[in-house]
């Protein structure tokens, strides 16, 4: 058994228990597809090494994950480098989102934007002909905790296809604090105790959002934008991260989990009002009537943003 202090941190796949009472395919499709999305990271990471860049790339690989273990919609992940891996988490984030953020953002149908008709040819008279089905692509969100604290991984005995094998598992202090502070809120939100924003750097805190009570919340979709690009180029991108997250909002405020789409705009809208304050290259004053001008185009001029 290794003792030491360690990150930890919690995902909870968000709507996962709607998804499988409503059509349990939906809710493999979410583990497929996060599964996809650590699979190119693991391999961009290799890759990237062997070409000599893996500084250059950091941000957005995963080798500050030093355990990865998921269970059903729960993923622990156990890590290092505290501002590393601020900036990897959040970009695993946003790519696991990204995955079908087209789909939303251009949907097919606006009340059901994760009804997404795809290609399935069939043979029709001998011949192959075009042939299309709907499917269900719901977001992959997650909602998290992250701790620091201590943290122990133990080998222990499992069963796998009535065989015997080792698994790891991980308990400690860490694992407690990120597991309690994963239900802090509603929406795909990432918070973190004092434990770990100590660790961070200056540069990492500045994407941190105090919540009171020694508690802290991660504007991971900050990370959507680049800090060593122009001002004026990821000034273009705020439309490109807004629309996908209204169209959600729009189809679903109405829903029994409709308040998870309005704490994703409201996390969205705060994210993006943060990078531009940290940018210090444009008026905030004229990302904020961007913002505006975004939400009225879409009829949103009720909601409460921050």
């Amino acid at each position: 058994m290794r003792t030491n202090s360690k990150i930890v941190a919690y995902l909870d796949i968000l709507g996962f228990t709607e998804r499988i009472n409503d059509n349990i395919q939906s809710g493999a499709v979410l583990l497929g597809n996060y599964q996809t999305i650590l699979q190119s990271l693991i391999i961009d990471q290799k890759f990237q090494e062997s070409r000599g860049n893996s500084k250059k790339f950091k941000d957005y690989g995963i080798d500050s994950f030093d355990l990865f273990l998921p269970f059903s919609d729960s993923i622990f992940i156990q890590a290092s480098n505290a501002p590393v891996f601020v900036k990897q988490l959040s970009n695993f984030l946003i790519k696991c989102f990204e995955l079908t953020a087209n789909s939303y953002r251009y949907p097919e149908d606006a009340e059901e934007p994760h009804k997404v008709s795809i290609l399935s040819p069939i043979i029709k008279e001998d011949k192959l002909t075009k042939n299309y089905i709907k499917v269900d692509w719901w977001p992959l969100l997650f909602r998290g905790g992250i701790g620091y604290n201590e943290s122990y991984v133990v080998e222990m005995d499992a069963i796998v296809d009535s065989d015997k094998t080792k698994v790891s598992n991980i308990i400690g202090k860490a694992v407690v604090d990120a597991y309690s502070l994963e239900s802090k809120g509603k929406g795909p939100r990432l918070f973190c105790n004092s434990g770990f924003y100590d660790q961070l750097n200056e540069e990492s805190k500045e994407y941190c959002r105090e919540l009171g009570d020694s508690d802290f919340e991660i504007l991971w979709p900050a990370f959507y934008f680049i800090k060593d690009n122009m001002a004026e180029f990821e000034y273009n991108k705020i439309k490109d991260i807004m629309l996908p997250v209204i169209n959600l909002f729009k189809a679903y405020k109405n829903k029994n989990f409709g308040m998870h789409y309005e704490e994703f705009l409201k996390l969205t809208i705060r994210s993006i009002i943060r990078f531009f304050e940290i940018k210090k290259e444009k008026e905030l004053k004229d990302i904020k009537n961007l913002i505006w001008k975004i939400l009225e185009s879409y009829g949103i001029d009720d909601l409460l943003m921050y």
